[in-house]
């Protein structure tokens, strides 16, 4: 069995509910519903030492919602609740590299064609691309970036948000689009204490599934 948690959840007291084909977290009043796709080996939940509550299974990409079901209000919800809950306690170049090395990994595994960036402070500190990504994809990681530092959010939320402002990131904030692209993809690294320091973005695949790719990534990280 190879293990899978691509859903976690850090609810401040959490409360299991049902845990079967609906697993239930109540976090401040508000239930999510993790829907647990069963294989032969069904799903264990349990508490990872860093307190967050993870899922494991057969293989990737078994549990969890899919943001792609979401409507744009529903997108904004999750991908903020992500944001709070993907707070590194430190981050440096090792952990930079960390997140690189897992990304080459899944992609090499997966032959994506993608790009991706690891950038801290204005430094980027992991850079590659792989087989089948273009230099037109180094060009979306910077326009992407730029969205989550002008705004402090991920390229995704934004890109939601601005459609049910019904604007496009250009109308609304007056922004050229050959410099910014509120596509799915750019994650902020957010430090404790600190805040945002940095960006962690994939380019190559439809845009959530950039989104999701980086997400499962930095998640495993945290859970180490």
């Amino acid at each position: 069995m190879n293990p899978c948690a691509v859903f976690s959840c850090r609810p401040p007291r959490p409360r299991l509910g049902q845990v079967s084909k609906n697993c239930l977290v109540s976090k401040n009043g508000t239930e999510f519903a993790w829907k647990c796709l069963f294989q032969q080996h069904g799903c264990e939940l349990k508490f990872h030492k860093r307190g967050v509550l993870c899922g494991h299974g057969n293989s990737i990409g078994n549990f969890g919602m899919s943001l792609k079901s979401l409507l744009d209000k529903e997108l904004v919800e999750q991908v903020l609740e992500q944001e709070k809950r993907l707070v590194f306690p430190d981050f440096g170049i090792e952990l930079a590299h960390e997140i690189g090395a897992e990304l080459t990994r899944l992609g090499k595994e997966k032959s994506l064609p993608i790009a991706f960036d690891v950038t801290r402070s204005g430094q980027c500190l992991f850079h590659c691309a792989l087989e089948g990504a273009t230099a037109d994809n180094a060009a979306w990681i910077l326009r992407k970036n730029r969205v989550v530092n002008r705004f402090g959010h991920s390229s995704l939320y934004m890109g939601a948000y601005c459609r049910l402002s019904g604007m496009s990131i250009e109308e609304k904030y007056y922004l050229p689009a050959n410099e910014y692209a509120d596509h799915g993809g750019a994650f902020p690294i957010t430090l404790k204490g600190s805040g945002i320091i940095g960006t962690v973005t994939v380019s190559g695949l439809p845009q959530i599934d950039d989104h999701e790719l980086v997400v499962s990534v930095l998640e495993g990280v945290l859970r180490g």
